[in-house]
C-alpha cells in the first residue's frame, strides 16, 4: 500500500532573466494568437459526427481516433482521408465515411457506419505523449473491446526520446461514473546522457513503475489524468561512447548511486485540437503536469512542466508551427529525473543534454518557431518529404540553481513519410552561442513531425 502524501512540499522558482529570454515570451504570445486564428483556419467547419449503430462508444471511439470535434475548421483532405485513418486504427470493421452539407453555408457532417473490433492485433507504429514526445512501438499485441467497449489491454516494447521499455497497459473505460480507470507496468531503462568536454559518456538508469490512474475526458480535447505509482531506479556504470581506453571521468557525476525506490502521485491535464492531416498547419494544443514523488526517508521531490503548441496555414500549403515550454525539478530530485536542455525537446544545433551539464538543470524554459512546406510533390497533395527550416531558443537553470545564459540554434531540416511508422525528421541545427563541445553543427534525428 502506498503511504499518504504530506501536503508540506513547497515549489521554490527563481523567474528568469526577463530581458534575455524575451523570444519566448513573445513566442507564447503568437502561440495564444494561434489559437484564436485556428477557429478560421479550415476550408469547412464540422458541425457533428454521427455513426451508425448510434452508440456513444462508437461516438467517442470515432471523435478520439480522428482527432475531430464538433466545431473544428478543417480542410477537404480531412474528409477524404476519414475512412483511411479510420481503417488504419485497426479499431473498427465495415467502415463507411461519407459527408453531407450542414445547417449552413460551409459547415458539413461526418456520417460514419462502422462497428467496433473485437480482436487481437499486432501493433506497431509510432505515436506521441505529452512531455515524452515521439515515440516507436517496434512490438506490441493489442487486445480490444474484450472487456468492454473501447478497452484495451497492450503489451508493448516501446522506444523513445532516451528511453527503452516493455510495457503492460490496461484501459477500462467509464468503470467509476465517468472516469476510465489505467493500470500500468513498466520495466525500462533511461539513457542519461554526459559530456566531459567532447568526451560522451552515458550512463543507463534501470528503471520501473506500477501505476494505477483515473482519467476524465470531456467529450471532445480535454482531458484530465492522476496518477498514484511506486517507481525504482537502479544507475548503472559510466560508459565512454567512443573508441578511447581512456579512463572514464567518474568524476563529473556524484560517485556510485544506489538503488533507490519512491512513491509518486501525478496530476496532468492536455488541451489537444491539433488536426491529424498536415498537422503542421492546423491545430492547437497545451498540457501541464505536476509530479510529486516521496523517498523512503519522508523527503519528497516535485516536477513540474508545461508546454503549448500552435499551427498557423501560411500562404497555400505551408505551415508556421510555434511552441514553447518549461520544465521544474526541486534541488532534492535525483539528477537523472531532471530535466536535460541541449538537442532535440529544447534547443537543436547542440549535441543532446551538452548544455544543462552531467547533473541535469533544475529548470528550463524554450521556445520555437519551424516553418513547413511540401517538397515531394510540391502542392502538398500526399506529401512524401516535406521541408522546415527552424529557430530555437532558451534559457536554463544549472544543477547550482543558477540562470544562465540564454541560447539559440537554427537550421534546416526534412520529414520523409515512411510505410510503417508515419514519418522520419532530421535536423542539421546549427548553434549561434557557445556550445562547450566545440560543434560547427549538429544532425538529430526522430520520429514525427513537429514538435
Amino acid at each position: 500500500m502506498m503511504p499518504s502524501l504530506s501536503l508540506n512540499h513547497r515549489l521554490r522558482f527563481r523567474p528568469p532573466p526577463w530581458g534575455g529570454v524575451w523570444p519566448i515570451w513573445l513566442s507564447c504570445l503568437l502561440i495564444l494568437l494561434a489559437g484564436a486564428r485556428v477557429e478560421a483556419a479550415g476550408d469547412l467547419r464540422l458541425e457533428r459526427i454521427e455513426v451508425e449503430p448510434s452508440s456513444p462508444a462508437l461516438l467517442a471511439a470515432v471523435q478520439q481516433r480522428l482527432g475531430l470535434w464538433p466545431g473544428d475548421s478543417i480542410e477537404a483532405d480531412d474528409l477524404a482521408h476519414a475512412r483511411e485513418r479510420l481503417e488504419e486504427t485497426g479499431w473498427f470493421d465495415g467502415v463507411e465515411v461519407y459527408a453531407q452539407p450542414g445547417s449552413r453555408l460551409g459547415a458539413v457532417i461526418l456520417f460514419v457506419e462502422a462497428t467496433l473490433d473485437r480482436g487481437v492485433h499486432f501493433e506497431s507504429g509510432v505515436g506521441y505523449e505529452p512531455f515524452d514526445g515521439w515515440y516507436s512501438n517496434l512490438a506490441g499485441l493489442r487486445v480490444q473491446n474484450r472487456l468492454g467497449s473501447l478497452s484495451e489491454l497492450r503489451l508493448l516494447y516501446r522506444v523513445g526520446l532516451r528511453r527503452q521499455d516493455f510495457m503492460l497497459d490496461l484501459v477500462l473505460p467509464r468503470r467509476i461514473g465517468p472516469l476510465d480507470l489505467l493500470l500500468r507496468a513498466r520495466s525500462g531503462a533511461i539513457d542519461w546522457n554526459v559530456f566531459s568536454g567532447d568526451v560522451f559518456l552515458q550512463q543507463i538508469v534501470d528503471s520501473g513503475e506500477a501505476s494505477v490512474g483515473l482519467r476524465w475526458r470531456s467529450g471532445g480535447p480535454w482531458s484530465v489524468t492522476a496518477w498514484a505509482r511506486q517507481a525504482s531506479a537502479d544507475p548503472q556504470s559510466l560508459e565512454r561512447q567512443d573508441d578511447s581506453a581512456d579512463p572514464v571521468p567518474w568524476s563529473v557525476l556524484p560517485g556510485d548511486t544506489p538503488r533507490i525506490e519512491w512513491n509518486e502521485w501525478e496530476i496532468g491535464a492536455v488541451y489537444d485540437r491539433r488536426v491529424a492531416e498536415r498537422s503542421y498547419r492546423h491545430g492547437i494544443y497545451g498540457a501541464l503536469r505536476a509530479r510529486v514523488g516521496r523517498f523512503e526517508d519522508g523527503k519528497t521531490f516535485g516536477r513540474y512542466e508545461v508546454q503549448l503548441l500552435g499551427n498557423l496555414p501560411i500562404a497555400e500549403t505551408t505551415g508556421l508551427s510555434l511552441q514553447m515550454g518549461g520544465r521544474w525539478a526541486d534541488r532534492a530530485t535525483p539528477y537523472f529525473l531532471r530535466p536535460i536542455f541541449g538537442g532535440l525537446g529544447t534547443v537543436r544545433g547542440y549535441r543532446d543534454a551538452s548544455l544543462s551539464g552531467p547533473l541535469g538543470a533544475r529548470g528550463y524554459v524554450n521556445a520555437s518557431a519551424e516553418l513547413t512546406t511540401p517538397l515531394l510533390p510540391r502542392d502538398g497533395s500526399e506529401a512524401r518529404v516535406l521541408g522546415a527550416i527552424f529557430v530555437d531558443g532558451g534559457s536554463f537553470v544549472d544543477a547550482e540553481g543558477q540562470w544562465r545564459d540564454p541560447v539559440l540554434g537554427v537550421g534546416w531540416g526534412l520529414r520523409i513519410r515512411v510505410p510503417w511508422i508515419d514519418h522520419l525528421s532530421f535536423d542539421v541545427g546549427i548553434p549561434l552561442s557557445p556550445t562547450g563541445t566545440s560543434d560547427p553543427f549538429w544532425i538529430h534525428a526522430r520520429l514525427g513531425v513537429g514538435f
